[in-house]
């Protein structure tokens, strides 16, 4: 393609143009880029978070980043997963066992866990036949001087309840200090790096719009009039980019590209961000089946590591936690224990499945019921 002469150029592209000078002569035009959803702002003119503010920005990010609601969901489901209680005298047992059904207690452990993770505290209402998780935006915990729990409102449709304090239970999982019934978001390390990668992906979107597509030069004729010029103006703002344009004899059309400009910010920064985000979160990527280079032994090792030092001490919380609720609703001294959790992976526990069906060992509903649950992968 020889030189052109730019006093006589109209660029094109799926993004339009504007007229720049008395000349009208028409030329790349880049729109904004349509915004991605984006971490809310913080929005407090002093720069701190509320509380209140803090809950919204963590279940956003939960709700909005893949890694942090898989993690998160991840987490739940390995600590609430056989989750046994038992009791010293049998007709306490019994009751425990009523009560656990009634409440659905192994899905409420679940709800504990991603609660805690998200806002920094689960917040439940219980009785000797009830338990009900509430949203902790709606409820204000007011404390005493000396950290001892002192009223309890609900606010839900601008109507307002006050909850007697020895119904209301709270559920943390990190804190810094004893009498912290707010806890700490498991997502607030995250925070900066979600923002970080969002705006890698909303850059992301911007070059991709401007390079991905083919960019048409229009080369107008020497002896080309203004009604000329006004008719591809006409047919730029008003054919699509996938359709043929109508021009004046002589006009030339230059291409440029060929769509093959492309760009790939998402892929220079993701692995750094997320690698950011799974260290944030504590969760190695190989817990939710993403490569990430290893060997078995490495991912062996990580698995293991997943469950003693975020599931075993999550569980060991939940244990606590559940005995003080029973000694204060039913009145009942009990202690708590889950199932192992094993952490090979698939194809070892298809091994060990297979050779356990034919020696007669187990069936094949024991096999599915004890391995193929979360707790293998």
């Amino acid at each position: 393609m020889g030189s052109l002469d730019t006093d006589r150029v109209v660029v094109v592209t799926d993004e339009g143009f504007t007229l720049v000078d008395e000349n009208q002569r028409l030329l790349l035009a880049h729109s904004e880029p349509s915004d991605v959803t984006s971490l809310p702002s913080e929005g407090a003119e002093d720069n701190r978070v509320t509380d209140e503010r803090a809950m919204e920005l963590a279940l956003w990010t939960y709700l909005n980043v893949e890694e942090v609601w898989s993690g998160f969901n991840l987490l739940a489901e390995a600590v609430g997963k056989g989750f046994h209680i038992q009791t010293r005298f049998k007709k306490d047992q019994r009751r425990v066992e009523a009560w656990k059904r009634t409440v659905h207690l192994e899905d409420k452990v679940r709800m504990w866990v991603k609660n805690a993770l998200v806002f920094g505290r689960c917040v439940m209402e219980a009785g000797n036949d009830f338990l009900k998780v509430r949203d902790p935006r709606t409820i204000t915990l007011d404390q005493d001087e000396d950290g001892n729990l002192e009223t309890v409102t609900q606010e839900v449709d601008d109507q307002e309840r006050d909850i007697p304090t020895d119904r209301v239970f709270v559920f943390t999982l990190h804190r810094l200090f004893s009498d912290d019934l707010h806890g700490i978001s498991a997502c607030q390390p995250v925070f900066q790096t979600v923002d970080d990668m969002l705006g890698a992906r909303k850059v992301n979107r911007a070059v991709q719009k401007r390079y991905r597509a083919p960019i048409r030069l229009i080369e107008m004729p020497d002896e080309a009039t203004e009604p000329d010029r006004r008719a591809v103006q006409t047919q730029l703002e008003e054919t699509p980019p996938d359709m043929d344009l109508v021009l004046p004899p002589g006009a030339q059309v230059h291409v440029l590209g060929h769509g093959e400009n492309t760009l790939t910010i998402d892929d220079l920064m993701k692995d750094h961000l997320t690698e950011r985000i799974f260290l944030g979160l504590g969760i190695p990527k190989i817990a939710l089946g993403l490569p990430d280079g290893s060997n078995r032994s490495t991912s062996q090792t990580q698995r293991e590591l997943l469950l003693r030092n975020k599931v075993a001490p999550y569980q060991r919380q939940v244990t606590q936690f559940t005995q003080r609720l029973l000694h204060e609703t039913l009145d009942v001294e009990a202690t708590g224990t889950f199932d192992p959790v094993d952490t090979r992976d698939d194809q070892e526990i298809a091994t060990v499945s297979k050779t356990l069906v034919e020696s007669g060992i187990k069936t094949a509903d024991e096999v599915e019921e004890h391995y193929w649950d979360w707790g293998k992968s």
